[in-house]
């Protein structure tokens, strides 16, 4: 749900969606060498403004959070994450998701990657990042009904500041 999520919220907030996946991987889901991702990645990061979808690695995941305004994290039951990657890979043919070359399936990596992310992952980071960025506003989404408020908030604030704006301007 992340990523439909993160598209519906760039399409709200007027941003560029990227999704990490799509910079990131390489065809057959090989890694690209550090130096060539982090010159990708300070690409994106460098516009003035932007949606990104995904975490990739620490070094980049710390200098995406540093210049990010609002970060949001989908910490949803890793049952709901297992049905959701199961279902995702055996009903879709495709997923304009993916990196070109890449193709859905299920490979025992990405179980076990999925099924520790939060502990390997966002455990040891996220209060890193959140002392070291603290201008960051950090939102943990727990299921469907949460990113459904979160969204429905953020497009009202988002409306409100348009109209602020454009109060100011006719003065």
């Amino acid at each position: 749900g992340k990523s439909t999520f993160a598209v519906n919220l760039a399409q709200v907030l007027h941003l560029p969606y990227y999704s990490i996946d799509k910079y990131y991987w390489k065809p057959l889901w090989e890694r690209p060498n550090l130096d060539e991702w982090l010159a990708i990645h300070q690409q994106l990061i460098d516009e003035s403004s932007w949606l990104i979808d995904g975490c990739a690695i620490k070094s980049s995941f710390m200098e995406r959070y540093e210049s990010a305004d609002v970060a949001i994290y989908f910490k949803y039951s890793r049952l709901v994450c297992l049905w959701r990657m199961i279902k995702r890979c055996f009903l879709r043919k495709s997923s304009i998701h993916l990196p070109k070359g890449c193709v859905n399936g299920v490979p025992w990596r990405l179980i076990e990657y999925m099924w520790t992310f939060d502990r390997t992952r966002m455990q040891p980071l996220l209060p890193e990042a959140q002392v070291r960025y603290p201008h960051v506003q950090l939102y943990v989404v727990h299921n469907d009904k949460e990113a459904q408020r979160l969204l429905a908030a953020l497009e009202a604030r988002h409306r409100a500041d348009c109209n602020q704006r454009a109060s100011v301007n006719k003065n």
